[in-house]
């Protein structure tokens, strides 16, 4: 927060962010909505006045995957904040022009639009957003879907959804020895020899490794 000023009922208020643009949505004669996930506000709407227009002052700066530092106004409590300013510190443009990067950079941003609360603050997931795109932009061609796994992963690690891979899901015995481990879409991993079904699939010991490398990441991250 960058200032505040209070008359009669009235409170105006600015505030100096860094964010993420997840998504727009147009509405009335040039205007913009978008979707911005912020480290100290969390998930907000901003209205961007006239930002489709020729003479528009933000151009494409609110274009999403980009990331920039905003100036942020907001009347009261109850209205939606305003952009005034923006300063792009990346706009990841290789996202947007690279179909193959955009596939995988919209299945990043999507379930922080389904499932991460409005106002729900978490620096964690900022940072983890933030630096996946950023690495989208340099990855081998052919290996997003490796980065989208451990960003998945770790997402939903953060959001209080990461399973423990030592015990099995449904009934919290030890995972390991020869039963092996399983999962399916019905129980969620891992299963236990006994407890997977015949509609259930193998996971091998490198699958769970990785499931263990990215959670622990996720929670280091979290601790801090």
């Amino acid at each position: 927060m960058i200032g505040t000023q209070s008359g009669g009922n009235v409170q105006t208020r600015f505030s100096k962010t860094e964010a993420v643009v997840l998504n727009a949505v147009r509405f009335g004669d040039g205007h913009k909505i978008v979707n911005l996930l912020t480290p100290v506000l969390g998930k907000i709407e901003a209205s961007a006045f006239g930002v489709r227009k020729t003479k528009s002052r933000f151009g494409s700066r609110l274009e999403p995957f980009t990331v920039a530092h905003m100036l942020l106004y907001r009347k009261s409590e109850e209205s939606i904040y305003t952009v005034r300013e923006v300063d792009v510190v990346d706009a990841h443009r290789e996202i947007r022009e690279d179909l193959y990067r955009f596939v995988v950079g919209s299945c990043m941003i999507e379930p922080v639009v389904r499932f991460v609360e409005r106002g729900e603050t978490d620096r964690t997931l900022f940072s983890l957003l933030s630096d996946s795109l950023k690495a989208l932009d340099d990855i081998e061609p052919g290996r997003g879907m490796y980065l989208l796994s451990m960003y998945e992963i770790k997402l939903f690690a953060a959001l209080g959804y990461g399973p423990d891979v030592n015990a099995c899901r449904r009934c919290g015995s030890p995972i390991g020895g020869d039963e092996g481990a399983f999962f399916d879409g019905s129980n969620g991993l891992p299963l236990c020899g006994r407890c997977g079904t015949v509609s259930s699939a193998s996971l091998t010991r490198g699958a769970l490794d990785f499931f263990e490398w990215a959670l622990g990441i996720s929670r280091a991250r979290r601790g801090r």
